[in-house]
């Protein structure tokens, strides 16, 4: 059975297609009768938006704005839209308008962050990213996306700590304990990687984890100081 819900094609992206062209329709129909609601707007733009309809979804979202100054929606999903199409000023302008009309969405100002990182201002992202993590402390989304930015820009002593809080938030972030395992073998701290990527094999990870994560353990393994390590024990 599960086979089947797997390979049947009923289930493919052609379906979710047709159901956001009726929904587009059904939108249309409502404007005709309610031209001056915002919200139909915002959901026609994101209907658009989630057929990759990108150019078409901004000017929407552009119209529920004229409607309200304070339609966070429309502005958040509008950055989203500039940071696809590599429009980077619409992306950072929505961005900062989210974060006016909603101060307390944690997401807009990360988005925001990574809007800068778009611009080649990784000055600006680090500050929002560090601001992001004083103000809300529990949001690993910011840790991630500050380490990330980090081992970019080859930090990679610097990226470890925030690293370790997403592992300590969540043990089974295979993509957290990669990031540190990687981070180690660019610091030459092998026995530390090899840790982090026999963590890996615990947490059920994507395929292409998994196999970067064997990948490295096996050459860790025919490394003369790890081969070293092994004959000291087996004389232990």
């Amino acid at each position: 059975m599960k086979k089947d819900l797997l390979t049947a094609p009923q289930y493919g992206v052609t379906d979710f297609s047709c159901i956001y062209k009726s929904a587009i329709q059904n939108l249309l129909n409502q404007i005709l009768k309610d031209r001056s609601n915002d919200r139909l707007y915002t959901l026609l733009g994101f209907c658009y938006k989630k057929m990759n309809k990108l150019n078409k979804a901004i000017t929407y979202f552009e119209k529920a704005i004229v409607l309200n100054q304070e339609a966070f929606s429309a502005y958040y999903q509008m950055g989203l839209c500039g940071l696809k199409l590599n429009k980077t000023c619409v992306a950072v302008n929505s961005f900062i308008k989210a974060i006016q009309s909603n101060p307390t969405n944690p997401y807009a100002v990360l988005y925001l962050g990574v809007s800068h990182e778009y611009c080649e201002e990784p000055d600006m992202a680090f500050l929002i990213y560090e601001r992001l993590i004083e103000t809300t402390p529990d949001f690993i989304e910011a840790y991630e996306k500050k380490a990330e930015l980090l081992i970019k820009l080859s930090h990679y002593s610097d990226a470890i700590p925030y690293l370790n809080r997403m592992v300590k938030s969540n043990p089974n972030n295979a993509k957290a304990y990669e990031n540190l395992g990687n981070c180690y073998r660019k610091l030459g701290k092998q026995s530390y990687a090899y840790r982090c990527y026999r963590k890996i094999l615990a947490t059920n990870p994507e395929p292409e984890i998994y196999d970067k994560a064997i990948s490295a353990l096996k050459e860790i393994n025919t490394q003369p100081e790890r081969r070293m390590q092994r004959e000291k024990i087996k004389l232990c």
